[in-house]
């Protein structure tokens, strides 16, 4: 109808303002893929303000540094030709469970040494060096075919210049004074965590390069913070620097009063084996962090995870469900019981209604207007493992993954922008502002009720999500179902 048109027209324009002035993007979906009896469900606008692999590595970067989970060579080059070039050296750490073999002389591969059995090198992140700067991309999707074409996936995406006499440091990034006295500053997070994952001589010593030419650059301007995760049992100071533990200590900055009745969304496409008293105590009051917090506050969590009719009626099917990683003991009763589980609901104008997740997000809300108090885009999951949890009367917290994420709060948004390819449609800067006491919004936020520095952030889903009924069944990746998706295919894994 003419009104729903108007209506797609008007989110979509919003997008593109918030796209121009956010740093994280959501993915390219492959059209070309789409089956054909979903061709109508997609919009014309999908990937209008998204970005593909090859942006994200575009330009005449003449060093690449990736980490991620999983890695298909032949891809990546494919998509990005210059990743092969001898003149161009390519460090790539990995988590490949059975080695990585890369048939390219420019490149240096490294497994890190995971110290438990069931660790993970989780990080998904490539950081590209050009002549007059540096770019930072933290990810969600494997460096595999499949996450770039018919999954929900995104990327924070930002450049930085070189160092300049007299720079001043970020207030945002820099200011600490906790009992941690650890720097929140962008520089040291970044490279402190690049160092954590050399064992051995050969790789620390091109990491400490690597890190070394990272210091040449002006990261006072980062749009977000680092929140890492880094295996070991971690005690004092360090015990705040990872993790969970280290976004409660950040958010203990800034001034959330506004939001201290609002709920936390935790977004997720794998998790854990969880209880109650870890989910609903010690991960909760990290989320619900703010400065002045009080013990008054109403503290409620909202698990966003789909259904198995929604995993059946995607874009992949059946086959998406094999990205969901949840076997049916980690859907615990409590998660209905407390209604906790809310369903996936992806925003139609993006085309994401039908893609199934494979981001994980986390973010605080106000349920009236969808204002947002923060955003965090990161590879951590749902699980102790990835956030970490606190061992002997809490003074020693256990992790056992690497991964890597960042916070973004409105405050980021009045940094200056810097672009490493200004002619970009995204990822330039020629249409980018500073904006004035931004706040942020999804998209299911009235215009009339936003003010007008407000953003729209590009979540990919509607919020407030809805709860799980009586009829809806919760994904979980062992078990059999039936009924056959658009292929005709049937799910019988036992």
């Amino acid at each position: 109808s003419p009104s729903s048109r108007a209506n797609s027209k008007a989110i979509v324009d919003d997008f593109r303002e918030g796209a121009e002035r956010f740093p994280f993007f959501l993915t390219h979906i492959a059209t070309e893929l789409i089956p054909s009896a979903y061709k109508r469900e997609v919009p014309a606008t999908v990937n209008r303000y998204s970005v593909k692999l090859e942006d994200i590595f575009s330009g005449n970067f003449d060093e690449c540094f990736t980490t991620n989970y999983m890695y298909d060579i032949n891809f990546l080059v494919s998509k990005v030709p210059r990743l092969s070039w001898n003149s161009v050296p390519w460090t790539l750490i990995h988590g490949e469970k059975h080695g990585l073999e890369v048939p390219l002389e420019n490149v240096k591969v490294y497994k890190p040494q995971l110290p438990y059995r069931f660790s993970v090198f989780h990080s998904k992140m490539a950081i590209l060096f050009y002549k007059d700067g540096v770019r930072i991309a933290i990810l969600t999707n494997n460096y595999i075919p499949i996450d770039w074409e018919l999954k929900s996936n995104a990327a924070w995406v930002q450049d930085f210049p070189l160092k300049q006499q007299g720079t001043k440091p970020n207030e945002i990034n820099s200011k600490t004074k906790d009992t941690t006295e650890f720097k929140n500053c962008f520089e040291d997070v970044l490279c402190e965590y690049i160092l954590s994952i050399a064992k051995g001589k050969s790789i620390g010593e091109t990491l400490l390069r690597i890190t070394n030419k990272l210091k040449k650059h002006d990261f006072s301007g980062a749009r977000g913070i680092l929140i890492p995760s880094v295996p070991g049992r971690h005690k004092g100071p360090l015990m705040y620097r990872y993790g969970h533990m280290r976004l409660r200590t950040v958010l203990r900055q800034f001034d959330l009063e506004k939001f201290k009745n609002a709920p936390i969304v935790a977004q997720y496409s794998s998790v854990g084996n969880q209880t109650s008293t870890y989910l609903k105590g010690e991960l909760l009051q990290s989320f619900a962090s703010r400065k002045n917090a009080s013990s008054q506050d109403k503290l409620k969590l909202e698990l966003i995870w789909p259904t198995h009719e929604q995993v059946r009626t995607s874009l992949e099917g059946w086959s998406g469900g094999n990205s969901l990683c949840c076997p049916s003991k980690n859907n615990k009763d409590f998660f209905t019981t407390e209604h906790l589980f809310h369903k996936w609901k992806g925003v139609e104008e993006l085309g994401r209604n039908k893609a199934n997740p494979h981001i994980k997000t986390y973010t605080r809300y106000l349920p009236d207007t969808c204002e947002l108090a923060w955003v965090l885009l990161t590879s951590s999951n749902l699980s102790k493992a990835a956030w970490g949890t606190l061992e002997r009367g809490n003074t020693q917290f256990y992790i056992m993954h690497y991964e890597i994420g960042v916070l973004v709060l409105p405050e980021h948004l009045q940094m200056p922008i810097f672009s490493l390819t200004p002619h970009h449609p995204l990822l330039g800067s020629k249409k980018k502002t500073i904006v004035p006491s931004p706040h942020f919004f999804t998209w299911d936020a009235p215009k009339k009720i936003r003010p007008r520095n407000s953003i729209r952030v590009q979540l990919p889903y509607h919020l407030p999500p809805k709860l799980y009924t009586t009829n809806d069944q919760p994904w979980a990746w062992d078990e059999n179902y039936v009924k056959a998706d658009h292929r005709g295919i049937v799910r019988v894994v036992k």
